[in-house]
């Protein structure tokens, strides 16, 4: 802003009220969908120390940059946290899938199914068709 318009400028308000302007003014509430808020934190002076040099390699201040690694360790555990809902949901169809053809067998499968009930000996089977444990 060029000198003549910012001493006209202070000029203005230096002679000026400006409450009757306010008067039909309104405040912004919540302007911001999430805005920024302050916290404390305290470090050992070697660990600020380091930040700040850190930060300084990089031309920003040592806030911007704990609070860009805090945003990306987040963004790091939210996309593990969907690999893990991915991982669920086909563990959860195969599941489903296995289950299915349990309870409705294809011939294949009766066959497997036949092959290990044979395979245990007919006392276990016994013992385990009576709810007692096989020796």
């Amino acid at each position: 802003m060029a000198e003549n318009k910012l001493d006209a400028l202070r000029d203005y308000y230096d002679t000026h009220c400006t409450a009757d302007e306010m008067e039909d003014g309104t405040w912004e509430t919540d302007v911001y969908p999430n805005p920024m808020v302050s916290t404390s934190l305290r470090l050992p002076k070697d660990v600020l120390d380091w930040v700040r040099a850190q930060a300084a390699t990089e031309g920003i201040g040592h806030t911007a940059l704990i609070r860009r690694w805090i945003e990306q360790r987040r963004a790091l555990e939210q996309a593990d946290a969907a690999r893990v809902d991915q991982r669920l949901d086909v563990l959860a169809e195969a599941v489903l899938a296995v289950g299915s053809a349990v309870a409705q067998p294809n011939a294949a499968l009766a066959d497997a199914l036949r092959r290990v009930a044979e395979s245990v000996p007919t006392q276990q089977q016994g013992d385990r068709d009576a709810g007692t444990p096989a020796h």
